[in-house]
């Protein structure tokens, strides 16, 4: 598919954190009818992880960018998140999306918003000559290790795309499936915040329980554990206790059984098999290979911000 253009427009209050999405009646028009200043998006996912059924977006204001700029600068995944909620129709959070439907979000955004600022894709030559000469040990051969090394700004690429196929879960949801014993539903955005804020809190908790002379705990591991049940739980639309926050929900996970657990894996799979992948074709300045390669992005640096944005 191809990205509409739209001209940039004025920006809408920003979505609470902490809201989820409005639902809306399925016979509802699309925010792109009602204002002709968004755009409308058609999810990857075909919206079965939400309550509506369409959703628009405009390009980024200065508003937004200070968010992305102040992301890229802190370190914090949430200034995103909000960035991109200011984007959407009223009523949508991007708290609320799943992360790949998420990603597809911020393409458009690039997309539509920055068409004057590149990024820079870096990789490695795989050229097997090349890499025999780094690793020479003749000093009339050898070249350094950083010869390897590719950096290019990024003005053409190719996107591919995969759909949510619905039936491939459907499995799940039969009789002794484990959708029949357990909520099953989609990781969104909002778990994916919280899960990576969650380490800085058990590093400084842990650095405050050695201040005081315990220094029994391990900060790494803690977040290893406690993020092996979260990513689980994230698929998860309650707890324990009926309580839909992500403690309840591993809480719930805890409880699960060897068996439930591969079986919660394996939806796991299902449920994240779509979204978009970029491919571009680079060329190596040393001995002249080209190769084509995916581009691995970061959600901090994906948007530019005040000095630009990277992939690696």
């Amino acid at each position: 598919m191809s990205f509409d253009r739209k001209p940039k427009v004025e920006m809408v209050d920003d979505v609470p954190p902490t809201s989820r999405s409005t639902p809306k009646p399925a016979e509802s028009k699309s925010y792109s009818e009602v204002d002709a200043l968004y755009v409308a998006l058609p999810l990857l996912s075909k919206f079965l992880p939400y309550s509506f059924q369409s959703l628009s977006l405009r390009p980024v204001r200065a508003s937004e960018q200070t968010k992305f700029n102040r992301a890229h600068k802190e370190g914090m995944l949430r200034h995103l998140v909000d960035g991109v909620s200011a984007t959407l129709e009223p009523g949508v959070s991007a708290y609320s999306l799943t992360s790949s439907d998420f990603y597809f979000v911020m393409y458009w955004l690039r997309v539509n918003s920055y068409t004057k600022v590149p990024y820079q894709h870096h990789t490695l030559c795989e050229d097997p000559k090349h890499v025999a000469r780094v690793m020479s040990d003749d000093p009339k051969e050898a070249l350094p290790p950083e010869s390897l090394e590719i950096k290019m700004l990024v003005t053409s690429s190719s996107l591919t795309q995969r759909e949510l196929d619905a039936a491939t879960l459907e499995k799940f949801y039969l009789p002794d499936a484990i959708g029949s014993r357990y909520p099953l539903g989609f990781a969104t955005m909002a778990d994916v915040v919280t899960i990576t804020e969650k380490e800085d809190q058990i590093e400084a908790s842990v650095a405050e329980a050695a201040a005081a002379g315990d220094t029994s705990r391990d900060a790494e591991g803690e977040f290893e554990e406690w993020a092996w049940l979260a990513d689980r739980a994230s698929y998860l639309t309650q707890g324990d206790n009926g309580e839909r926050d992500l403690e309840s929900r591993i809480r719930l996970v805890q409880t699960m059984s060897p068996d439930d657990i591969q079986e919660l894996e394996d939806y796991i799979q299902a449920a994240t098999n779509y979204g978009v992948d970029e491919y571009v074709t680079v060329r190596c300045e040393e001995c002249g290979a080209e190769k084509r390669t995916k581009v691995s992005i970061s959600a901090l640096s994906f948007l530019p911000s005040a000095r630009g944005g990277d992939s690696s």
